[in-house]
């Protein structure tokens, strides 16, 4: 008995969204910004998006130690201030509770378009 086998290969890929996102604790009102990736110089572009909103409002951030929240050698909006939490302590950010409430509503699902992830 002659067995005949069709090997082919399969590549398994995920396409992602990320959303950047801020809200004020006193009244509720957000910004967001969704990209096809993460990266330092998206996170300018945000922090530079999220400062044109309400330009003279003061915009105070609170970012963990992520790479790309590093911002030592950018000059940000002169209207946005950021607080980095010490490590390990996402208890620090309020923020963190809402993330948490839109990954388990939203994560590990599929959406088929993307765009109706948006």
């Amino acid at each position: 008995m002659l067995l005949i086998t069709d090997i082919s290969n399969y590549k398994h890929g995920y396409q992602y969204k990320w959303l950047w996102g801020s809200f004020s604790l006193i009244t509720g009102e957000s910004f967001c910004m969704t990209t096809n990736g993460v990266c330092k110089e998206l996170f300018i572009k945000y922090l530079e998006n999220f400062s044109k909103e309400k330009p003279k409002e003061l915009k105070i951030g609170v970012v963990d130690k992520a790479a790309f929240h590093y911002t030592k050698d950018v000059e940000l909006p002169t209207n946005t201030v950021l607080l980095n939490t010490p490590p390990y302590c996402p208890e620090l950010n309020p923020a963190e509770k809402v993330w948490q409430l839109m990954k388990k509503r939203m994560a590990k699902k599929i959406y088929d378009p993307l765009e109706a992830l948006e």
